[in-house]
């Protein structure tokens, strides 16, 4: 025989339908923006991983001031590498960009066709599709490559130039302002040689070299060019940017969206709880009398959870649908959007589907089986008389509906939960007009409700600050550029060479490791030096440091740091002995003599320049890098260029966040106390005076909750963030401007106003006949 319960759950349903249709949507769409983040991110970091293999890219290159003879070529294949030449032309374009073109590749680093055709023709070009979609280049276009004329015959990804490194030695790359192409051998030819480069990429005969025995390959391979010719680059794939940077940078928001999720399911467990609690008051008298007939606290349990599991299955079951059919591609326009990456295929993930179905259903299902498990420990007579807070024992000694109808002393009246009689004139709470002592009840009856409110508020809260600080956080980021950098033109030399620019100041530069995911640059200065205001310790081992490496890692000065070099693993030990105000990279100072003793580098050792002026008797062939503004201010573009889609996301989300929780416990509480509204009508007052006291009341608890959620979310969001940043490389110092917080309230009250104008119409709904019927 069929368990008639079962007829319930449709009923139920319908009659909640606004309710569970509310908690299905945002559910399912708080899954499906995970889901298709956490499948985008596997998908694309197989596809980046597997295109070592498929496209055969190089284990280094390196680039020669000459083409390399035969012999030369020979001397390096020996060293256990094979070699392929993979020169290039560097040009520039009518905007003011430069485009490094490259033959089409056959052997090594080969391109992966996104879009178009390969170029047939001497005239033809496939254009890096990140620098041309940036640069509004579409395919068939015609552009001008140093006076030539081209038409872009397709797209294409480079499986060498995944992130857009001019040079290995830049702090960012920039995509819009530097692309790469390919063209047939005759167009190759077209260009001229003015701008040739001489560039060879290996490949390792052996595959299995460790990291340390690819560093010593790399030595050998360097020794062989210097003896052999005029080497100007040599960059082994370990430590090629260009390649390396986007793998490091997958998977770093990971942690980030999975903690996001959660944080939600368990706000929408507590408030299935709530609702689910709401729901048994409601049809106690129901729940009573089957429980007289002979139904189980284990059955009844099973049937008010399988609705609140049903809902949450479907929504997960929908959300993982959405996630893999259309916001995994919203995500991987995200990655696309930042990176030059080979094309990819949706995988199935089923880390992804345990993460955003499995767990969420079981959290759930265990938060709202607790509230059950608790309501049912009552017996029926309880639920019968329609008491579900009452104490069972205390229930035996006297009937608290009785109690309150006992009146006591003059001015004074009987309180159950009281043993005795309550001075009603020396109750501050009678005090009060009687419309603030009704909302005051309304609360404390509620308070549970407005308990997860408040707290689902806070969540809601800490995303929309995230979502609004972060463009301010960027923009202040670039503002601290202009402020710390120490001179107009930064210049590290590939060897020791002397110049005649007027105060172009000398300073030696040694980079170490901090750890696996930081590197500190070294500085050795000279004690009067007019570009750094610097105190200069006199002891060899120790340093004046950059704020923005003592804030990451929480140090201060007097402190003891480790240091160590990357490739031999030598360790150096440091005390700070002050503070510099320079938040943008890491850094320590001292003098240039303690940095001779320290790293023995003797007789006035120096490999870079200070200038405020161009130094132009320095050849390009000893420099390695020059560091200006606009290198610094990369950082803060490509951040604001790749994470731009995300602010209006998480702002659009929290508000949505908000509406949400505010209307199902607020509509939850009318709910509750519609049999009081019921009778309020009954008694003369109008709908609009209804709300006037529930809404209020409400209304009262948001305020409350979102002033108090400002300030706590920025102590949250402090907290993330300096634990975000320590996994990853860098450094961005936090920051909220003060008008922030007046517009998170005014975006929060906005919300409310919507969601009273809601349930207002829900107000006006319940018929005065309801507390006639419903009267014990």
């Amino acid at each position: 025989m069929k368990n008639p319960l079962r007829k319930r759950i449709g009923r139920e349903l319908r009659e909640e339908a606004g309710k569970y249709i509310a908690l299905f949507l945002f559910l399912s769409m708080t899954i499906a923006i995970v889901s298709g983040f956490l499948v985008a991110d596997d998908s694309m970091r197989y596809a980046y991983e597997e295109s070592f293999q498929k496209y055969n890219v190089e284990d280094g290159h390196f680039v020669m001031k000459e083409k390399a003879d035969a012999s030369l070529i020979r001397a390096v294949e020996r060293r256990g590498v094979r070699v392929y030449p993979l020169y290039y032309k560097e040009e520039s374009m009518r905007n003011g960009c430069t485009l490094r073109v490259f033959k089409t590749r056959t052997k090594i680093n080969r391109q992966d066709l996104l879009r178009g055709r390969m170029p047939a023709t001497p005239r033809e070009i496939a254009l890096d599709r990140l620098f041309a979609v940036k640069n509004d280049i579409d395919v068939g276009d015609t552009v001008k490559v140093s006076g030539h004329y081209f038409c872009v015959s397709g797209y294409v990804a480079l499986s060498d130039y995944s992130a857009m490194f001019q040079n290995n030695g830049d702090t960012m790359f920039d995509a819009t302002h530097f692309g790469v192409a390919v063209t047939t051998p005759k167009g190759f030819q077209r260009l001229g040689v003015s701008q040739l480069h001489y560039q060879y990429a290996w490949k390792n005969k052996d595959s299995s070299l460790t990291e340390k025995q690819q560093n010593k390959l790399t030595d050998r391979i360097g020794r062989t060019l210097v003896e052999h010719g005029d080497v100007e680059n040599l960059v082994q794939r370990d430590d090629n940017q260009a390649i390396n940077f986007t793998g490091d940078d997958m998977g770093g928001d990971r942690s980030m969206f999975i903690t996001f999720l959660y944080i939600i399911i368990v706000v929408m467990g507590f408030i299935f709880g709530v609702t689910t609690r709401t729901t048994l008051e409601r049809e106690a008298g129901a729940i009573g009398t089957l429980r007289a007939s002979g139904y189980t606290r284990g059955e009844m349990l099973r049937h008010y959870l399988a609705l609140p599991t049903i809902v949450t299955l479907a929504a997960a079951l929908a959300g993982n649908l959405l996630g893999y059919t259309v916001i995994k591609g919203y995500m991987a326009d995200l990655y696309y959007n930042s990176y030059s990456l080979t094309s990819y295929h949706t995988l199935w993930s089923g880390t992804a589907f345990l993460l955003t179905t499995v767990i969420p259903c079981i959290l759930i299902t265990i938060i709202d089986a607790l509230v059950l498990h608790w309501t049912f420990r009552i017996g029926p007579l309880q639920f019968l008389r329609r008491d579900l807070h009452r104490n069972v024992h205390r229930d035996l000694h006297y009937d608290g509906r009785r109690d309150m109808g006992r009146v006591g002393p003059r001015g004074s009246h009987r309180d159950p939960h009281y043993d005795g009689y309550r001075d009603s004139r020396n109750d501050r709470s009678l005090r009060l007009p009687f419309l603030s002592r009704f909302r005051l009840r309304i609360i404390l009856q509620n308070r549970t409700a407005y308990l997860i409110m408040a707290v689902g508020i806070f969540f809601a809260s800490v995303l929309l600050l995230f979502g609004l600080m972060l463009q301010p956080l960027i923009s202040h980021y670039s503002s601290l550029v202009d402020k710390s950098q120490i001179a107009r033109y930064q210049y590290v030399l590939k060897a020791p060479v002397p110049v005649r620019t007027h105060n172009a100041e000398k300073y030696a530069l040694k980079s170490l490791k901090v750890n696996e995911k930081d590197e500190i640059s070294v500085y050795g200065i000279r004690y009067d030096s007019i570009y750094l205001d610097l105190e200069l310790p006199d002891r060899d081992s120790e340093v004046i440091a950059s704020s923005g490496y003592m804030e990451k890692y929480g140090l201060k000065v007097g402190d003891r740091i480790t240091l160590r070099e990357k490739y031999s693993g030598k360790k150096y030990s440091f005390r700070i002995a002050g503070k510099y105000d320079y938040d943008i990279g890491f850094a320590l100072f001292m003098s240039r003599p303690a940095f001779e003793a320290t790293f023995r580098e003797y007789g006035g050792y120096f490999n870079g320049y200070f200038s405020d002026l161009k130094i132009r008797d320095l050849k390009d062939k000893y420099v390695s890098t020059v560091i200006t503004e606009s290198d610094l201010k990369k950082v803060s573009n490509q951040l604001e260029d790749s994470m731009g889609r995300i602010f209006d996301v998480l702002t659009g989300f929290s508000v949505l966040l908000y509406m949400l929780i505010i209307y199902l416990l607020a509509q939850l509480i009318v709910n509750k106390n519609s049999d009081a509204i019921s009778m309020i009508k009954i008694l003369g007052y109008s709908d609009e005076e209804v709300a006037k006291l529930y809404n209020r009341a409400t209304g009262i608890v948001v305020v409350l909750a979102l002033v108090f959620s400002t300030f706590l979310s920025t102590l949250l969001l402090r907290a993330l963030w300096k634990s975000f940043l320590l996994s990853m490389t860098g450094w961005i110092p936090f920051y909220i401007p003060h008008r922030i917080y007046p517009e998170m309230v005014a975006i929060g009250l906005a919300a409310y106003y919507l969601i009273q104008k809601l349930l207002m119409r829900r107000i006006r709904k319940i018929p005065m006949a309801r507390a006639l019927k419903n009267m014990d």
